[in-house]
């Protein structure tokens, strides 16, 4: 369940903002860690999230939280013991810490933390009474934070990130490269990757859902591939605002040559063919006299 809902969000993201090279593959293996610690070892029957897209600021804004036994509580069933629920947070950001080796690796928070080092981000992380705050690569532990119920400690993960700065996840995660599934999913025999435009946008009328189709084109090329090709099939006739959102302003983005470079339209019909070719070539002319 927990990927599924890491999945919707990271969608909802590919299409509101445009995010550097690495940033999208690496908030999608941070949402699965920490989510996934929420089953693994708080001991609670279900955990919160929520996500915030901060597009002026360039931050993607995370708080997951549960109602569990806390860090303190997991790793105190540890070979580690842990003297204070401060101290059990810094042991659980530290690389290869968990409760039982058997049932995992440890290397969520640490992969995490690293990830926001990367990024010069910043990471909360509150359990029971101890809170670590990591910022600008420095940080600072509270022994005493307030809570209600010593029975359930809880824990708060609340970080953010730079949507503007790449992120290199192989590194922060000390070589380790994460299978990037969505993109091998749009992965065809000739390695390109297809995106069949009726199951990526809900509808070709408006200027709302170019942008939102144009920001996900723009967020998969970011995350590596060489060559899309744009789907249109069972797709109506477009809007020449939908046209111009989503295909004029690639071109203008890309330029001419590098658009046919790294895009490729299939199966759209003709009388869409010329509102489109009319959108892009009046983009084209505003560019070009804007710049002149």
């Amino acid at each position: 369940m927990e990927h599924q809902l890491a999945s919707a969000l990271i969608r909802a993201i590919r299409e509101r903002i445009q995010c550097n090279p690495g940033v999208l593959e690496a908030f999608k293996w941070c949402l699965d860690e920490v989510m996934g610690n929420v089953f693994d070892h708080s001991q609670a029957p279900e955990g919160f999230a929520m996500v915030q897209v901060h597009p002026e600021r360039k931050r993607l804004a995370v708080c997951i939280a549960d109602t569990g036994i806390g860090i303190y509580g997991s790793l105190s069933q540890s070979v580690h013991k842990p003297k204070s629920p401060v101290d059990a947070i810094t042991m659980a950001v530290k690389e290869g810490i968990t409760r039982d080796k058997t049932t995992n690796q440890g290397n969520g928070l640490w992969g995490l933390l690293e990830i926001i080092k990367d990024n010069s981000g910043s990471l909360s992380i509150t359990s029971g009474s101890g809170s670590l705050l990591i910022r600008n690569n420095e940080s600072k532990s509270f022994p005493k934070i307030p809570f209600i119920d010593k029975n359930h400690q809880g824990t708060i993960i609340d970080f953010q990130i730079d949507v503007s700065q790449d992120i290199d996840i192989k590194a922060a995660l000390g070589g380790y490269q994460p299978v990037n599934l969505f993109l091998e999913n749009l992965e065809n025999d000739t390695g390109e990757h297809c995106i069949l435009i009726k199951d990526h946008t809900s509808g070709s009328g408006t200027r709302i859902a170019g942008e939102k189709i144009r920001t996900s084109v723009i967020n998969i090329i970011n995350m590596g591939t060489s060559r899309i090709v744009l789907d249109f099939s069972e797709m109506g006739l477009i809007s020449s605002s939908f046209a111009d959102e989503f295909i004029g302003k690639l071109v203008v983005l890309y330029g001419f040559y590098g658009f046919q470079s790294i895009i490729r339209i299939k199966n759209m019909n003709e009388v869409s063919q010329a509102i489109l070719h009319r959108s892009v070539a009046q983009r084209m002319m505003n560019s070009i006299e804007k710049n002149n």
